[in-house]
């Protein structure tokens, strides 16, 4: 599974760029002093989502891309926070043993807070490295295609039918760099790992409805520019 793979390697190789960040030398005399800058920023992001399982069905989510907003505020200069959202649609198939067809979209928006920590090189001008970590709220939506019953895998006779799926709370991850084109205008890219859950009501065949829960996990790469004031 793409979970266990996400768990295995990559998050370890994010805290080992950490170890490297982290006694990265600087240069002191040449170093702007961010404290107190704000900045704004757009940018554009490739989401990879982890396949998932619920109730017993796998689910095989497609890969996307979306754009997105940001704000930064860097109370030191080696300390930002920032809130950023992007929103994001992709099909998803349900099915097992390797076994599917398609059911329908999930759609998502993903509000974030997050906390970066910023790292002069010593060995390229103008380029910081960050690593950060945070919250984020995201809003669901699933649709079943056009011209579908809504039920999940009807060749498997599981005849269970999704009606509805809940906002959920997340965290996050994320590694990046910045690079400064002047003091007003960078360059930014990131890569983030981000897991959540959402609560997914399940209509049987005896018209019961149960409540059961979906891990819904992505690894999100982005690229941007922000302006700085």
């Amino acid at each position: 599974m793409k979970n266990v793979y996400m768990l295995k390697y990559v998050v370890p190789a994010i805290f080992a760029c950490l170890l490297i960040i982290l006694p990265a030398s600087s240069y002191s005399a040449e170093q702007k002093d961010y404290r107190g800058t704000k900045s704004i920023g757009a940018g554009i992001y490739y989401i990879a989502p982890a396949n998932s399982v619920l109730d017993g069905v796998d689910l095989v989510f497609d890969e996307s891309a979306a754009g997105g907003v940001n704000f930064a505020y860097y109370p030191m200069s080696s300390l930002s926070v920032e809130v950023s959202t992007f929103t994001y649609e992709t099909s998803f198939k349900v099915g097992a043993d390797d076994r599917f067809e398609e059911y329908g979209s999930f759609h998502q928006t993903a509000l974030n807070l997050s906390a970066l920590y910023h790292e002069d090189t010593e060995y390229l001008p103008n380029f910081r490295l960050h690593i950060g970590a945070g919250l984020g709220y995201y809003f669901n939506q699933m649709e079943r295609n056009k011209g579908s019953d809504g039920k999940i895998s009807d060749f498997f006779a599981l005849n269970r039918e999704i009606t509805e799926i809940d906002n959920g709370m997340g965290a996050h991850g994320v590694l990046g760099f910045n690079y400064s084109y002047s003091d007003k205008l960078l360059f930014n890219g990131n890569v983030m790992i981000s897991a959540t859950e959402a609560k997914v009501s399940i209509r049987y065949p005896d018209s019961s409805i149960r409540e059961t829960t979906l891990g819904i996990n992505a690894i999100i790469f982005g690229a941007g520019l922000n302006y700085s004031f």
